[in-house]
């Protein structure tokens, strides 16, 4: 895996992931679109912000969603309020996620899988472009059997050198995702 990649198996129990599942399936997912393109995945984005803080027209985040948010920060040692939004998508069996790389805006990416496996796969964004042949597309990406429970972390390289994407799930899979802003993590 690329410098900044970190990977923590079993980061919750089997009763953590039932409570949240359960939550999941009561949460109002919505289709997710981008530009003219809509996904097969669904999803819901919540602020974590204080309630006296909150944005107009934002979704405040379950408390669950915020105990985990609290979990994360403590296994990388970091202040909550660095991360201040949390996107739960669903990915129905067959739904991928393609190549691309988050917003500039987000310095670190953290994702905790639910439900079921997923191929996570990762290039170097240096053969991401179209001059770049499909078999040194595929010599240069690497992968990862993201298991249910387990946490990722995208930061330095992983995050600004590196693409990621999802191949298509065998099965329902849900996953949340965390991201910090550009200098919040002190």
């Amino acid at each position: 895996m690329p410098a900044g990649f970190h990977y923590v198996p079993e980061f919750l129990s089997h009763s953590e992931e039932a409570e949240l599942l359960e939550l999941f399936g009561r949460l109002p997912l919505n289709n997710s679109t981008y530009h003219e393109y809509t996904a097969r995945r669904r999803t819901a984005g919540f602020s974590l912000v204080a309630a006296d803080e909150l944005p107009e027209g934002k979704t405040p985040a379950p408390q669950l969603l915020r105990q985990l948010a609290s979990r994360v920060a403590d296994q990388f040692g970091f202040q909550v309020s660095a991360l201040q939004h949390a996107l739960v998508t669903e990915y129905p069996t067959g739904a991928p996620m393609g190549w691309h790389r988050d917003a500039p805006p987000h310095a670190e990416i953290f994702g905790v899988s639910f439900a079921s496996a997923c191929r996570f796969r990762l290039r170097p964004m240096c053969v991401a472009g179209p001059e770049a042949s499909a078999a040194e597309r595929r010599r240069a990406s690497l992968s990862l059997e993201l298991q249910p429970r387990s946490l990722y972390c995208m930061s330095g390289p992983a995050r600004s050198d590196w693409q990621h994407a999802i191949a298509a799930v065998r099965e329902l899979r849900y996953s949340v995702t965390f991201r910090t802003l550009q200098r919040q993590l002190k």
